[in-house]
């Protein structure tokens, strides 16, 4: 229940900035489009998916692998609601790190850890980046 809670918490701090980025690439969609669209006979559905979607592709993906990486750079929420949780069950990888360097005194093993998460997170990066390149 605390990780559902914590996931609730940070969805909620980082809804504004997604939602004012997702309304400026909607704000640069012609509506010419729209207006080809419905007069080809699309309904409201066909000119989202085929208008919307497809205008706001690339944006909608940035805004992913952005979550994505916040995502597993999650800290402040679980040091201060659950503090690792009830038998380790929220831990994330900077909580980690952080118990690493503060708790243990393993400076090593929190460098290792946070250069194994640069590492990581730029490969997904990457990966992702590559698997969603629009071809053609």
């Amino acid at each position: 229940m605390a990780l559902i809670s914590i996931v609730l918490i940070t969805t909620w701090a980082n809804m504004g900035g997604t939602v004012l980025i997702y309304l400026a690439a909607l704000q640069n969609i012609p509506g010419h489009l729209y207006e080809a669209a419905e007069l080809d006979g699309a309904n409201l559905w066909q000119r989202f998916r085929y208008v919307t979607v497809s205008q706001t592709r690339f944006v909608l993906l940035m805004l992913m692998l952005f979550q994505i990486i916040a995502t597993m750079q999650e800290f402040n929420e679980v040091n201060v609601i659950t503090g690792g949780g009830p038998g380790n069950s929220t831990i994330t990888v900077l909580y980690l790190i952080y118990k690493y360097f503060d708790q243990y005194y393993n400076y090593g093993g929190a460098c290792l850890l946070s250069a194994m998460l640069v590492v990581f997170l730029g490969i997904f990066s990457g990966v992702f980046l590559t698997l969603t390149r629009r071809h053609g």
